[in-house]
């Protein structure tokens, strides 16, 4: 039997709703029989491809880096930061085939892979227009306020937080397979999703008021630390909710592997932003779009995380 290994970024709403999307379009449009392989990526210090295997048939990375490995067939991202090294774009862009497309101003890869798979294969993605929609809607932050996001009383935002929480790769494989076959109001509610869904939010809770208490606001600019509590991950729109004339919101998590400074801008400002946190990621080996990014390192740096988040914030707050 044919097979099919779909890479794609794990743990985020955009990622997953990809990847549901191209398995639908694979079998609509190639090969109805072929064995589906699935694998989640992180973004992480280094190459993450180097430790993953491709599989002998076609390859697909969904809202994720590029690599230029032979065995990648297909490839649909909209990351700034897609290219690292940046060296990679000149292989892009000489090793076409005519499946691998990438725009960095699209606000989600769901819509976008939808639109390009429409145009250039003649796919129908009626199935998917509502997780079409919240996958734009949900990675381009267009969300009503910081209240209505935290507070998750929408179940698609309960949903959301669930694909970002949870770590049982099964659970994520079969969510993927489930998308476009139930409402997502329906799919929130299958067992399976809402029963870990229950202690992922009373978490929510308790993170809130963690982060209550330890940030820090300054010329713009909220600042926390985590990452000595193993909190791995935290809504992060709760700092613009507390502290409404953010700018900019930048925090540190560690967990067993790994430490991550996340950046970001306030999709609600009172100023406009000014600057590219992709760019200001990209320095430190991180990256990802416009209005949010996060850098990567090892567990064992936390004080040179730590560092590099102190440089950032120094550098945001300059304009305000």
């Amino acid at each position: 039997m044919d097979r099919l290994k779909v890479f794609f970024h794990d743990n985020c709403f955009d990622g997953t709703a990809s990847a549901a999307l191209f398995v639908d379009f694979y079998k609509q449009k190639i090969n109805a029989d072929v064995n589906v392989i699935l694998q989640g990526m992180h973004h992480e210090a280094g190459d993450p491809f180097s430790s993953v295997t491709f599989c002998e048939g076609d390859n697909v990375c969904l809202d994720f880096r590029y690599t230029d490995a032979p065995q990648l067939t297909w490839w649909f991202d909209h990351h700034v930061s897609a290219f690292q090294p940046t060296t990679l774009k000149d292989h892009f862009d000489k090793n076409q085939n005519g499946q691998k497309f990438y725009d960095p101003t699209a606000q989600s890869c769901t819509k976008f892979e939808a639109t390009m798979l429409a145009e250039k294969f003649g796919y129908d993605s009626d199935l998917f227009t509502e997780v079409i929609h919240w996958a734009d809607l949900i990675d381009g932050a267009k969300f009503e306020n910081a209240e209505a996001v935290v507070a998750l009383k929408n179940p698609v935002y309960r949903l959301m937080t669930w694909v970002e929480q949870n770590q049982n790769k099964e659970l994520s494989h079969r969510y993927i397979n489930t998308l476009g076959t139930k409402t997502l109001e329906d799919i929130v509610k299958l067992p399976w999703i809402n029963k870990p869904l229950e202690s992922f939010l009373e978490k929510h809770e308790r993170n809130i008021e963690l982060i209550r208490q330890v940030t820090t606001y300054k010329d713009g600019v909220t600042f926390f630390d985590l990452s000595d509590q193993r909190i791995t991950f935290h809504n992060k729109f709760i700092p613009y909710m507390l502290f409404p004339e953010t700018r900019y919101a930048i925090g540190i998590t560690c967990s067993k592997n790994k430490v991550k400074i996340s950046i970001g801008a306030n999709p609600w400002p009172t100023k406009q932003r000014e600057h590219n946190i992709a760019q200001i990621c990209e320095r430190y080996g991180g990256g990802g779009h416009p209005m949010v990014g996060a850098i990567s390192m090892s567990a064992s740096d936390v004080e040179v995380a730590r560092d590099i988040a102190k440089q950032v914030a120094q550098e945001l707050s300059i304009a305000e």
